[in-house]
């Protein structure tokens, strides 16, 4: 439900490839806090997308909150990602870390 909320991805587009053994947890910087609403704790699923890129369209998610989206690598990822954040995605990544990998095709960049 979330997924096809934020993204309008079909539940036909995806595969549940393993769901995170726990939950992690992340704190928000105080400045950013609102009442009663101090961090989050996340549930993590691991998805395989089955269908063509250019069947992503954004435009037609419910909530609105991506505009744009892209394949990144773990590594970046974890270079861009907010800093209270990045101890929660290093733990969710250090249990998928093997099937992310063993998914990623190379792309023929010569032609």
């Amino acid at each position: 439900r979330e997924l096809f909320e934020e993204t309008a991805l079909k539940r036909e587009q995806m595969e549940l490839m393993n769901v995170f053994s726990g939950f992690t947890v992340y704190t928000l910087p105080e400045k950013v806090q609102k009442k009663g609403f101090k961090g989050q704790v996340h549930k993590w699923f691991l998805f395989e997308f089955k269908d063509e890129d250019k069947n992503i369209d954004l435009s037609k998610a419910q909530d609105k909150e991506f505009t744009q989206w892209r394949w990144e690598t773990i590594e970046n990822v974890l270079s861009e990602v907010e800093s209270f954040r990045k101890d929660s995605y290093e733990e969710m990544f250090k249990e998928f870390k093997s099937l992310i990998e063993g998914s990623i095709e190379p792309v023929d960049v010569a032609s």
